[in-house]
């Protein structure tokens, strides 16, 4: 365990580095089951997501409320994601670390209120545009060789690949568009929720996510 432990990083290392071909070996030296051309283009859009290219937050729609929620990256693997029904999420890795803001309401919450509350927050900040927290999701799928690339699709009339992230349920999938493999939009559904968040890339210096 030790060993494949420190294999890890220098093969996602030399995935990035190499591209198609470097992603197989890294694909190989991760011990995943499979090296097919769905594998190789999801590292593909792993090392996209971790490149310089960032985003400064998403509009989201989720059942019948519409958001906005704007994303800053404040240390590495830690974010911030502000919404505007006056929401504030503290993100570290892939898990909501603290909130403040606005409830649904402003009793006390019943436990499934609270649940319901809950849900809510995580499908903020699956949405947000958290680049760091997608990447995690893709590379976790890759590891237990489950599938992640779902196809191709359009999303506002560009021509996107679709990817899936994370457990099987809930559903989050991620849009890159086909050319850059730039992420447009993600896509959350649950037996509660459903949304959707069209991303938005970072303008100026901003410290986007």
């Amino acid at each position: 365990m030790r060993l494949r432990a420190a294999v890890r990083p220098a093969a996602e290392g030399i995935a990035i580095a190499l591209g198609i071909t470097g992603a197989a070996f890294a694909l190989l030296a991760l011990g995943l089951p499979r090296t097919s051309e769905d594998d190789r283009l999801a590292l593909r859009v792993l090392a996209e997501l971790r490149g310089p290219s960032g985003i400064r937050g998403a509009e989201l729609q989720i059942g019948t409320r519409r958001l906005i929620a704007h994303c800053r990256k404040v240390a590495p693997g830690r974010s911030v994601v502000t919404i505007s029904d006056g929401a504030r999420l503290v993100v570290r890795g892939t898990r909501i670390k603290s909130f403040t803001g606005a409830r649904s309401s402003g009793r006390a919450l019943t436990s499934r209120a609270a649940l319901e509350e809950s849900e809510l927050r995580s499908v903020q900040v699956d949405l947000a545009g958290i680049r760091g927290l997608y990447a995690a999701q893709l590379r976790g799928r890759l590891l237990r060789g489950e599938d992640v690339y779902l196809g191709e699709t359009t999303f506002a009339g560009v021509s996107a690949h679709r990817f899936r992230l994370g457990r099987d349920q809930p559903r989050l999938e991620l849009l890159v568009e086909q050319e850059t493999l730039t992420p447009l939009a993600a896509r959350y559904e649950s037996r509660r929720l459903k949304g959707m968040s069209r991303l938005l890339p970072a303008t100026g210096r901003r410290r986007a996510c």
